[in-house]
């Protein structure tokens, strides 16, 4: 036996909108525009991975960032030791609170000093939510105080010497 076939008519309409001819099956009355629940979710996730992506290189950014703040704030730390040294017959001070006004640290930014001896001595910067922490280190018989500190995501695993 021979299956028949039947056969779907096909409406022929026009746009309500912009008078377009439309072609629609009869069991549907107008296209529906929009999109399906696949497409949205695709959207979605794509958006997730690229929220994710940058999120993570913000942090990693913001930390480069703060790490130049701490290495920065050493740097003048350095300086302002060296003044102090050479206004009071050379001898360094452990209370920042001396130091002032030419020297404060940045914001956020903990610096503490270890007076090893009135002519050697160590500093060590940190942040909160930063793993880094930077570390200068001052001592006789090296040249001019150039200011280097070393940072490392270890508390205070190095140690660098600035010359004096």
């Amino acid at each position: 036996m021979h299956a028949s076939r039947t056969h779907t008519r096909w409406a022929v309409d026009r746009d309500p909108v912009d008078g377009a001819r439309v072609t629609r099956a009869p069991d549907r009355p107008w296209p529906r525009g929009g999109f399906s629940v696949v497409e949205l979710v695709i959207a979605v996730a794509i958006a997730a991975i690229l929220a994710a992506m940058g999120a993570a290189r913000y942090t990693q950014v913001r930390e480069r960032a703060v790490v130049a703040v701490m290495e920065s704030d050493l740097h003048n730390l350095v300086v302002a030791e060296e003044v102090w040294a050479f206004e009071h017959g050379g001898e360094y001070v452990a209370a920042l609170d001396s130091l002032r006004p030419s020297f404060r640290p940045s914001t956020d930014v903990d610096i503490n000093v270890t007076l090893v001896t009135p002519q050697w001595w160590i500093a060590t910067a940190h942040t909160v939510g930063i793993a880094s922490r930077c570390t200068v280190a001052v001592f006789p018989g090296s040249s001019a105080g150039s200011g280097l500190a070393t940072c490392a995501a270890t508390p205070a695993d190095s140690v660098a010497a600035v010359k004096k």
